[in-house]
């Protein structure tokens, strides 16, 4: 099949039949489970809040599978830029930085009030000349002197 191909295209051949392969077996993951004799202890359940298992076999096949076609994906997409995903498939390429604030050099400064603005302008126009998502976190970010629920990024120092 993949005569007279070059080698680019060849490897796009590979990369989009396994692509297509990953998708048929999460669409059906129990098909394609090792047979029990041959799997490795399951671990112990975990539950939502409503009471539904959150870790079957079903399901952490379904995202192993979810994980490795996403790779095959960016590294297709990597390869050649016009690559589209299978239908119904949201290749996400979302890159995430963090860009600290000098909060503890400068703590007269007010950081917070500069990046958001009067009633959110600065923010908005931030967010629309960049069009990226602009979030303030770490120590500092929610309000001097408010008391609020613990969040995973006080412990890190102000960042955009």
């Amino acid at each position: 099949v993949t005569m007279g191909l070059s080698t680019h295209h060849r490897e796009m051949y590979l990369l989009r039949t396994q692509i297509d392969l990953l998708s048929r077996k999460i669409a059906n993951p129990m098909r394609y489970a090792k047979p029990e004799r041959e799997r490795s202890p399951s671990p112990p359940p975990t539950y939502d809040g409503q009471g539904k298992r959150t870790n079957t076999r079903e399901m952490r096949l379904r995202k192993k599978f979810e994980k490795e076609r996403l790779k095959l994906m960016i590294e297709a997409r990597k390869r050649d830029p016009s690559y589209q995903p299978p239908p119904g498939v949201k290749l996400d390429t979302r890159v995430m930085r963090d860009l600290p604030i000098p909060a503890e050099k400068y703590p007269d400064y007010d950081f917070i009030g500069l990046i958001v603005g009067p009633r959110g302008s600065n923010h908005k126009m931030l967010e629309k000349e960049s069009g990226c998502k602009i979030m303030i976190r770490g120590r500092g970010s929610n309000g001097a002197g408010k008391a609020s629920k613990v969040t995973p990024w006080d412990h890190m120092p102000m960042h955009v």
